[in-house]
């Protein structure tokens, strides 16, 4: 889903004060209409997918402006909901069902939130598109991280040595269970989310969904236990695992918090089920709350608005991998971190807190919730008692559905925290991919790296995936830092047609003929892509997983996932990537 749209349509319910009537026989015109039209696509609802384009920005504007009228001036509610719901369904924009449900969902929590909002809509439609439209410089989101008055240690470029100890760490990532997935049906139907007995099903069904998945789908429940059980099998000393997020799927207009929840406990029991002595490190998806990417302030305490319901739970069902000391601040934004053994410390961070699609940021973006002022004293702490510190997410700090101002702060904590921060491991973009992080006074030295593993979810076209990593094990001289990772996939066109069966895809180092994991040597990786292509269309394909439907790339395309690489902090493309093009020709 566009936002920018959604915006425009659900400011339409004020219409009878904003527009006149010759305005509204303009929206009334086909042309407006199928302009308005052309800019939905429900399958890229809970995914970022920045609109760049002027048009956007104008209509997130109108939408906005007349949004907040609406919600300042107490608009009925119910009123609001009925009207909504009627222009969606009698434009045709989508099914009366998908129409009741995006109302239903997402109205209240857009208009209480720009109710208490003292932002513009010029300063909302930079939040929600970025440098498509113009920057609004305002104290309300411009804000800015305090450090502890210790003087940064020298960074040392310290590479793990071959023929040590490793700690072998599985990531599993946006695993999205369709509890409603149906062998049989219409996996390539008109809606967001196929594979459902109720998918166009007056259509002739041409392309159905398979025992163990589609291209077009989430993932049914069987995969995800033969998933697991292949890896408990292949990969029986996995010291710990990494549950990056998004286990709910991707039916965002009928989201609840039953069925939210009820998702969660079943990927959560499997795992203990499956791997009872393993630690499981949890982290927040967007997917995982109701409404889709929004997860309130602490100090908002609204039963019907307040993500306390979430925390509560997560804290009963963590229990047994998280230590009780860690529950005020799981309570607080779902966020904590732990010791997994001496000298190794995880921060698993809710980085739900910059996705633009949260729309409790529109109310207050600074710092919520504390959580960046937590990580500096964490990792403080981890400094002054020479601790590791491996950071784990959901929505990777570079990518553009991260708020600019939160990605820079979290850019210059990376950036302080070098020699602290030995792994990052993040999810959300379905894709198999990473991001650098560039030291903030010397933007050719590159001091980080993030992990941004792929996708269980074959719902975007990718063949199902986990993640391997292997850390700098326990040994005097550890650097806790990732000596190389593996990725393992099903093929799920060929497990259809018989039974699944989870290999390996590729080695990082041995794929890319790579000296090392540090952050040097991907960003030589991406200047190597630039110039062959070859090398580029190797990646691509470990990007995709090696997917039958890999869509084609362009030189544009190409140039936009190698900038994508280097870039750690999010709404900086045409700084961060400036030389790229340069060298594609």
């Amino acid at each position: 889903m566009k936002f920018e749209t959604i915006l425009f349509l659900f400011g339409l319910i004020a219409s009878g004060d904003f527009f006149s009537k010759d305005e509204w026989k303009h929206f009334e015109s086909n042309t407006a209409l199928q302009q308005i039209y052309s800019m939905l696509d429900l399958r890229q609802m809970g995914q970022t997918n920045l609109t760049q384009n002027k048009m956007s920005c104008s209509f997130c504007e109108t939408g906005a402006n007349m949004l907040l009228g609406v919600a300042k001036k107490g608009y009925p509610l119910q009123l609001a909901k009925i009207t909504v719901t009627t222009i969606c369904y009698n434009m045709r924009i989508f099914t009366k069902e998908m129409c009741d449900g995006i109302v239903e969902v997402y109205v209240p929590t857009i208009l209480t939130a720009f109710k208490i909002s003292k932002l513009t809509s010029s300063a909302i439609c930079n939040f929600l598109l970025g440098e498509s439209c113009p920057d609004v410089h305002s104290f309300l989101y411009d804000w800015n991280v305090t450090f502890p008055n210790v003087t940064k240690p020298i960074a040392v470029k310290n590479i793990p040595q071959d023929g040590r100890p490793t700690i072998k760490v599985l990531q599993l990532a946006d695993l999205h269970l369709d509890l409603k997935y149906v062998e049989g049906s219409n996996g390539n139907c008109y809606d967001p989310l196929c594979c459902r007995p109720f998918s166009n099903s007056a259509y002739l069904v041409l392309f159905p969904a398979g025992r163990w998945g589609h291209y077009k789908c989430d993932v049914p429940q069987k995969t995800i236990e033969n998933m697991l059980r292949s890896i408990a099998k292949q990969h029986s000393d996995v010291e710990y695992i990494i549950l990056s997020g998004d286990l709910v799927d991707h039916e965002v207009w009928a989201q609840t918090r039953h069925g939210t929840l009820k998702n969660l406990e079943i990927i959560i029991a499997m795992l203990k089920e499956i791997f009872p002595n393993t630690l499981v490190l949890p982290t927040l998806g967007n997917h995982d709350t109701v409404p889709c990417g929004s997860y309130a302030p602490p100090w908002l305490s609204d039963p019907n608005h307040s993500s306390i319901w979430l925390y509560e739970k997560l804290n009963v069902l963590w229990q047994n991998w998280i230590p009780s000391t860690e529950n005020s601040t799981i309570l607080r934004g779902g966020y904590y971190s732990h010791q997994v053994r001496p000298g190794l410390r995880v921060a698993s961070i809710n980085t739900n807190f910059c996705y633009y699609l949260n729309w409790w940021l529109y109310a207050d973006s600074t710092d919520p919730a504390d959580q960046l002022k937590w990580l500096i004293q964490v990792l403080q702490e981890a400094e002054d008692n020479d601790e590791k510190v491996h950071i784990i997410g959901h929505v990777p700090p570079g990518d553009n559905g991260c708020l600019e101002t939160w990605s820079r702060n979290y850019y210059e904590i990376v950036n302080r925290y070098e020699s602290t921060i030995t792994g990052q491991f993040f999810s959300h973009t379905h894709s198999d991919e990473f991001e650098i992080f560039y030291d903030v006074n010397n933007s050719s030295r590159p001091t980080n790296i993030a992990y941004i593993g792929p996708s269980v979810t074959p719902w975007s076209g990718e063949n199902p995936a986990y993640r391997i990593y292997y850390i700098d094990g326990d040994h005097a001289n550890t650097t806790r830092k990732v000596v190389d990772h593996e990725t393992w996939i099903m093929d799920l066109d060929e497990a259809n047609n018989d039974s699944p069966q989870w290999f390996r895809l590729y080695s990082a180092k041995r794929a890319y003929n790579i000296s090392s994991l540090g952050p040097s040597e991907w960003n030589k990786l991406i200047y190597a892509m630039v110039k062959d292509d070859r090398l580029f269309q190797l990646f691509y394909m470990h990007y995709h997983r090696d997917s039958p439907v890999i869509p084609k790339y362009n030189p544009e395309k190409k140039i936009r996932i190698l900038c994508d690489l280097k870039s750690g902090r999010s709404r900086d493309r045409v700084n961060t990537c400036s030389d790229l093009s340069i060298d594609l020709y």
